[in-house]
């Protein structure tokens, strides 16, 4: 079991090692292992990638992607 402050850490260390994520403002919140994604990205593709870097983090159960591409 890996405690949820962490796993919404490594999401967010693997958004920002990310070079097409990095660039915006995402915010991480995790709640029994279902990370929630929110805040803006320019593209649709962005989004599902953000989707797919947090899935790919140990613990992570689920993810909830409500990031607004503008």
């Amino acid at each position: 079991y890996i405690d949820d402050t962490a796993i919404s850490t490594k999401v967010r260390a693997q958004l920002i090692d990310d070079k097409e994520l990095n660039l915006f403002q995402i915010d991480v919140r995790t709640d029994n292992g279902i990370v929630q994604l929110s805040g803006t990205v320019n593209t649709a593709a962005a989004k599902a990638k953000a989707t797919r870097v947090a899935r790919s983090v140990s613990g992570v159960k689920g993810v909830r992607n409500n990031l607004m591409v503008q």
